[in-house]
């Protein structure tokens, strides 16, 4: 049984995969951020854009 125990603890994979999470968690919440930072910005630019290409 203490084998067992011992060897469960010095397992890594699953804190592994979960350090994996939380960098695709951290860099989703950037991207994110970035997205809604620029995006009026970025739809200003497209309008502008727009409207010389229409005149």
């Amino acid at each position: 049984m203490q084998k067992l125990i011992k060897a469960y603890l010095r397992d890594e994979n699953g804190a592994t995969a979960i350090e994996y999470g939380l960098i695709v968690a951290g860099l989703s919440i950037v991207i994110l951020a970035t997205v809604l930072l620029l995006g009026g910005t970025l739809d200003a630019n497209f309008l502008l854009i727009q409207s010389y290409l229409v005149l």
